[in-house]
């Protein structure tokens, strides 16, 4: 940029460089908060990805201009340009602008990897056949794959090698679905056993094989606390070909492999975790099978955005709303990017299996995400037809618009790859419609004169007729396919469904709605109040619907989404919103540990369920008054007043209590004189409770607090974030935390104090509240009409997020508990809710 050849600089070279960098400035502050960078650069912070006080404006230059101002002016603009490129390489963004386009540079998070030996085993029965040359050929095909799987990914953490081990054949019941199954003395399936037995690897991978020719068959699983290890695939039961994807979890989603094997499972030993983590390999597999995640897997399918929105659309794996400007935003799974939505504005979405489509303003349709058929084969998921469409619908592997002359065009796959036959899903008739919808392996849409015609599957994959495909007769205002039904609005708002009902998904109700949404075995119609009603199956959580009003919903195979009549998301069901498995029956009190949960039945045994290690979940017999979950034990209290505790700390004092609380590897009990006793571990002096009398006690992590009779508290033990720092005042209730606490005043109000880290002491809720419950990274109240509220943070310590504040239930509660990673709470009728805990089953 030119200066005048003067002396002195004019106003007008200061007033074009302050405009140029107020305008780098503001398009640096875009990208702060669009790729969450740097983001306390931005004055006053980004509010939905987009900085909250628009674009800089220059300052007004006041004075005489300078060439030194001017050098200055120059300096700051070439420093903004620099890091502009820098986001711009680093994002994969804008970078046809970068002078030279960007180099392939090593993550700065995520440091150069040694090359790592993983040592791939046979697990196979001694007469099976398996030889040496076939384990190398299997180990070489790994790592084809694996390298093949992260070049797609550009991924620069690669590390792995793997090499052949040998073929190990332990003496277990080959013809069963115990192949792969954990032994609960070892913790080791029995192929590594046997392994580690004759000698000692870093890094193992298991292939489990079963004997050409015999009997089992089908899909099975076993379950090793919140880990669920796939075992068995469905195969073809012949000596010469099994035609089996190398196990399915860990298979597809890890290596995307698209051929048939002789292997029925892939398993890895706990040695190998947090290498396969390191990698980026199985985000997806790493969660269901209960394993630390890499800070690169992007599964936070509950961090819903915050934000109004006018539409909603939900998929299997992940859903995408639109803003009231238009823009898209997509949460939940982004493998292969199918959340990642381009720039600009959209008047309709719609999200498929691992892709999505976007209608923009001008008719053309843009799709991103995965455009294979998951077995490899490149069938245009993601390049849609050019020309102007008035809609979209987007079904697992296919998509459907409506042109603007009211024909349809369809492409993606004509297969059912869950069956592997062709049902012609992407294959629309002739004519004119009004309105499309499509489903799992069917489409329907609306004629002019309001009748329904649908296409694609019309059974159940194994060739029995279920009539998704066949509308009834009549007329209809909306349709919504779903996976195995289909149903519609007639004009007077009724709604009409066909296909399955093997859960009731076709018993509509005797009502009115305004819409309908079709999921897998369920149904859900918003009313005309703006009130939703689901029916069909509640297997995981879909008919758990949350109060208050919606303007529009949309249902996936297993969960809902919807936006609220404010235009905030809500959504419930599916894996990731269903809440916690919990026993039936009625409680009458219950608390929560670190990863399990304990309640006390109405005959005073008490049940536990979860992840607790160490025993922690195996209470023992006979009644108790009260029960309190710790960190890896527990402590019971008997009617006698006498204390017993199991797990990790066992060995509780003799004589009475009142109450009793555990932690972390200690426990405090509170004596009849009302004096407090602690024991197990002292570190922090967590056990030296303070002398005098007290009313209540709560124990955590190294820290304790109790109310003293005239409701002042005291706490104890570690005060590494300030936690025993109590604020002065009265309480009414007061709840230690990981490394916080929180109290109830008399008057009903929340003060928590100690660690702020993950913002356990922010954006606490106000008014008055009747219980209160800290747990590790999050804290929930009761409020005094028993509705729940949670805040904090939603996040594991390594940014996962594992869903403390979402799900959270409706209605009215009792009693609530706060754990690690997980809530429950009470309801009068003595039933449980739990959520949260994603790495859990707590």
């Amino acid at each position: 940029m030119a200066v005048a050849q003067n002396d002195s600089a004019t106003l007008h070279d200061i007033t074009v460089r302050d405009q140029l960098i107020a305008a780098q400035e503001s398009l640096l502050n875009v990208y702060r908060c669009r790729f969450d960078i740097d983001t306390q650069q931005v004055p006053g912070g980004c509010v939905s990805s987009q900085p909250s006080q628009g674009p800089t404006e220059p300052a007004a230059f006041a004075g005489t201009p300078t060439r030194n101002q001017v050098t200055l002016r120059d300096e700051l603009i070439a420093a903004q340009e620099s890091l502009l490129n820098i986001y711009r390489c680093r994002f994969d963004i804008d970078t046809q602008l970068v002078p030279g386009g960007c180099v392939l540079q090593p993550d700065p998070e995520q440091p150069a990897l040694a090359p790592i030996e993983v040592h791939v085993f046979y697990c196979v029965p001694a007469n099976a056949g398996y030889t040496q040359a076939n384990l190398q050929s299997e180990a070489d095909r790994l790592n084809g794959d694996i390298r093949d799987f992260f070049l797609r990914e550009s991924s620069n953490t690669v590390a792995l090698n793997l090499v052949p081990g040998g073929i190990v054949s332990p003496d277990v019941a080959w013809n069963s679905a115990r192949i792969g199954d954990w032994s609960a003395e070892h913790g080791m399936n029995p192929c590594e056993a046997e392994i580690f037995a004759s000698g000692q690897y870093q890094f193992t991978l298991i292939l489990a094989g079963i004997a050409p020719g015999s009997g089992v068959s089908g899909y099975a699983v076993v379950e090793r606390g919140s880990a669920t290890v796939p075992t068995l695939e469905r195969y073809s039961n012949d000596s010469r070909n099994h035609s089996i994807l190398i196990g399915h979890e860990l298979g597809h989603s890890v290596f995307q492999l698209g051929h048939d094997s002789q292997f029925l499972s892939i398993m890895t030993t706990p040695s190998a975790r947090a290498t396969l983590g390191d990698n980026r390999i199985g985000c997806d597999d790493l969660f269901k099978l209960g394993w630390p995640q890499h800070h690169r897997c992007d599964l936070n399918k509950l961090n819903i955005p915050k934000g109004t929105f006018s539409t909603v659309t939900a998929a299997q794996y992940h859903s995408c709303g639109l803003r009231q400007d238009g823009t898209a935003e997509c949460w939940g799974e982004n493998y292969l990017e199918a959340k990642d939505a381009p720039a600009g504005s959209f008047t309709s979405i719609a999200a498929g299996l691992w892709h999505t489509c976007g209608l923009r303003a001008n008719g053309q349709i843009e799709c991103w995400g995965f455009n294979d058929d998951e077995r490899g084969n490149e069938i245009g998921l993601t390049s849609p037809p050019s020309g102007q469409f008035t809609a979209i619908t987007a079904g697992n592997l296919h998509t459907c618009g409506l042109r603007d002359n009211g024909t349809v065009q369809c492409w993606g796959s004509n297969l059912d790859i869950w069956h592997n036959i062709y049902v012609n899903q992407s294959r629309a008739p002739g004519g004119i419609f009004t309105a499309l919808s499509a489903g799992t392996w069917h489409t329907c849409g609306l004629r002019p004169n309001g009748t329904a015609q649908c296409w694609g599957s019309n059974n159940d994959g194994h060739g029995k007729f279920i009539g998704q495909s066949s509308p009834p007769g009549g007329t209809f205002i909306s349709l919504s396919a779903g996976t195995w039904h289909t149903c519609g609005l007639r004009p007077n708002g009724t709604a009409k469904c066909w296909g399955s009902n093997d859960n009731g998904e076709l018993d509509a109700p005797i009502e009115t709605f305004a819409s309908i949404a079709a999921g897998r075995g369920y149904t859900c119609g918003l009313k005309q109040d703006g009130a939703v009603k689901c029916w069909g199956t509640n297997a995981l959580g879909a008919l758990e619907v949350p109060s208050g009003q919606f303007m529009t919903i949309a249902a996936a195979p297993w969960h809902v989404c919807g936006v609220r009549d404010d235009g905030s998301l809500s959504c419930w069901g599916g894996d990731y919103f269903k809440g916690l498995p919990v026993p039936g029956g009625a409680f009458t009190d219950i608390e929560a540990g670190r990863g399990f949960t304990c309640g006390i039945r109405r005959d005073g045994t008490i049940q536990c369920w979860g992840s607790g290690g160490h025993g922690s979940s195996n209470a023992p017999p006979g009644a108790f008054a009260a029960v309190s979950a710790g960190y890896i034990h527990a402590c019971g209290l008997r009617d006698n007043g006498t204390v017993i505790c199991w797990g990790s700390e066992s060995d509780a004092p003799s004589g009475q209590f009142t109450a009793v609380s555990s932690g972390q590897w200690f426990s405090c009990g509170l004596r009849v004189d009302e004096t407090v006793q602690c024991w197990g571990e002292n570190d922090h002096a967590r056990a030296d409770a303070p002398t005098g009398r007290f009313t209540s006690i709560s124990t955590s992590r190294g820290f304790t607090c109790g109310l003293r009779p005239e409701r002042t508290a005291v706490c104890w033990g570690e005060n590494s974030w300030g936690q025993t720092r109590v604020p002065s005042g009265q309480f009414s209730a007061i709840s230690a935390g990981g490394h916080h606490a929180c109290g109830l005043r008399n008057s009903g109000n929340i003060i928590c104090w100690g660690r702020n880290t993950y913002g356990q002491l922010d954006n606490i809720p106000k008014g008055n509240f009747a219980v209160v419950s800290a747990g590790l990274f999050h804290t929930c109240g009761l409020r005094s009409n028993g509705f729940i509220e949670c805040w904090g943070s939603n996040q594991d310590i390594d940014g996962s997020v594992v869903g403390q504040l979402d799900g959270i239930p409706s209605g009215s509660f009792t009693a609530i508990t706060a754990g690690d990673y997980h809530t429950c709470a009470l309801r009068e009728n003595g039933s449980v809710s739990c959520w949260g805990g994603r790495y859990a089953s707590a």
